[in-house]
């Protein structure tokens, strides 16, 4: 049998460990096949840019988005990149953001 770690050790200590004033940004819901999912994950070595559940991600996203297809990244700033770069958007424009 399969030792089971726990996933988010931080989101399974007792209310009474965490401070009076916490207030999470997002509670997220664990309650299905998470675990057994990520397990797979990690245990097909594809973690990060490939493999089946990021192809499935970007399929069932583009579908959601009514689009032909999806692109996953691996971060905010690498989706930055890649819509300044399919708008068109090079040395010499200007971007203006917030602070």
């Amino acid at each position: 049998m399969t030792e089971q770690l726990p996933l988010f050790p931080y989101l399974e200590t007792q209310a009474s460990e965490r401070p009076p004033d916490f207030i999470p940004v997002y509670t997220p819901a664990l309650n299905g096949r998470e675990e057994k999912y990520v397990l797979d994950a990690v245990r097909s070595g594809w973690i990060s840019s490939l493999g089946k559940y990021v192809t499935r991600f970007e399929e069932q996203f583009a579908d959601f988005c009514g689009v032909t297809q999806g692109i996953s990244v691996a971060n905010g700033t690498v989706a930055l990149h890649l819509a300044l770069h399919a708008l068109g958007i090079g040395p010499g424009d200007e971007v203006i953001v917030l602070a």
